[in-house]
């Protein structure tokens, strides 16, 4: 019987490692999808907006203002990298992965110029871990 719950455990973890990075990439892709957003635990949305009525994502924001041009995962960890036209564009990117079921611990590594010579453009990196 102990045998068989090793088993169990051991088919349940290759199970998330193979179904998780379809999971994660699809969230990403609605964070960044027009009129979508990230799957939000309603629990935490409401006890975020109790603290803080503005608390949330804005529903407003035009996601072709943000690029991703680089993305690693590994181990659960992700490293971000990408452009936006300005500082609030990526604050709003950073909330939304912050408020998903799926990334956690997002943290702000860096902004500035890109690489590109884009002046217009805010380049940024960020890591996060994944949830599955």
């Amino acid at each position: 019987l102990e045998q068989s719950k090793q088993l169990e455990a051991v088919v349940k973890g290759l199970k998330d490692a193979r179904q998780g990075p379809h999971r994660m990439l699809l969230e990403l892709s609605s964070i960044l999808s027009p009129g979508k957003g990230p799957t939000i635990d309603p629990a935490k949305l409401d006890d975020l907006r109790k603290s803080n009525p503005e608390a949330g994502v804005s529903g407003g924001w035009d996601t072709r203002r943000l690029w991703v041009t680089g993305f690693e995962e590994n181990a659960r960890s992700c490293r971000i990298i990408g452009e936006a036209r300005n500082n609030e564009d990526i604050a709003e990117f950073l909330r939304r992965l912050a408020l998903s079921a799926v990334f956690d611990d997002v943290v702000l590594v860096r902004t500035g110029t890109p690489r590109t010579g884009a002046s217009a453009l805010v380049a940024f990196e960020l890591t996060c871990k994944v949830r599955y």
